[in-house]
């Protein structure tokens, strides 16, 4: 369960402030190379000046007051739209240098964030976090879900997914799934019912609103074999009732859905 991101141009871009390069420059004040939680990150970006570099797990920043008030920023966007579900500790909020393009990964451990995504606006920022955080340390492993879910609350923020497809497919099953609701409810209802594990009753909101419509054996079979298209992970137990009842396979995320979010050249969203 990971984001990426492509970043082309950096140099053009108004708010890089971070260097690439693996290590700092002279001068450069080192407070780690490594991983580094958001709440010591927080500490040290607070505590820099500009014109002083400080680098935060193997990145280093120009200008760490706008680093920090970026976080600060996106730290409080995830709250506003995710408070009541989605819980913020910055002890498992981590920042974590990755290999290629990878921009943050959920674990069973917490989150973990490229410090790179700190020059990215702080709306894709917050982003990239709740993204992560909805995974739920890795217990909700449906991409197409997640992603549908986080984007409801924060819109078109320049991110591109090579789960595209599957995250339309989601949405439409929502669409069928809201009956006199709006899509935006429906999804935010399907994720806390997939969160509390109740995905049974995910499958009731689609025969009440959707298959019970259908009028043939046919589009009722086909309407079911969407809905285990839309949860690859999730393993149908048995016919005895009207519902059905769905279990997890504990299939991989790998499995379960390909998850590399791309991002759009920062130069152009940053503009």
């Amino acid at each position: 369960m990971c984001y990426s991101y492509v970043m082309a141009n950096r140099t053009q871009n108004p708010e890089s402030n971070i260097q690439t390069h693996e290590t700092s420059r002279e001068g450069a004040n080192v407070f780690a190379a490594s991983e580094m939680t958001a709440k010591k990150a927080l500490k040290i970006l607070e505590g820099g000046k500009s014109g002083q570099p400080v680098e935060v797990a193997g990145k280093e920043f120009e200008n760490p007051l706008k680093a920090y008030q970026k976080l600060q920023e996106a730290l409080a966007y995830v709250k506003t739209y995710f408070g009541r579900k989605l819980k913020i500790n910055l002890d498992e909020i981590s920042f974590k240098k990755f290999e290629g393009n990878i921009a943050g990964e959920s674990t069973e451990q917490g989150v973990k964030i490229n410090p790179i995504m700190l020059m990215h606006p702080a709306i894709r920022l917050a982003h990239v976090i709740a993204h992560e955080l909805a995974h739920d340390k890795k217990k909700i492993m449906n991409e197409a879900l997640v992603e549908s879910y986080v984007h409801e609350f924060f819109g078109e923020d320049g991110t591109e997914h090579n789960y595209e497809l599957a995250v339309d497919q989601f949405k439409e099953f929502a669409k069928k799934c809201s009956g006199k609701e709006s899509s935006k409810k429906a999804v935010e209802k399907i994720y806390e019912l997939y969160y509390s594990g109740k995905f049974e009753k995910i499958y009731e909101m689609f025969e009440k609103n959707y298959i019970k419509s259908l009028k043939t054996n046919e589009e009722k079979d086909e309407a079911f074999k969407k809905f285990r298209d839309v949860f690859p992970e999730l393993n149908y137990v048995t016919k005895d009732e009207p519902a059905g009842h769905f279990g997890w396979k504990g299939l991989t995320s790998k499995e379960a859905a390909n998850d590399n979010v791309e991002f759009e050249d920062v130069a152009k969203k940053a503009a």
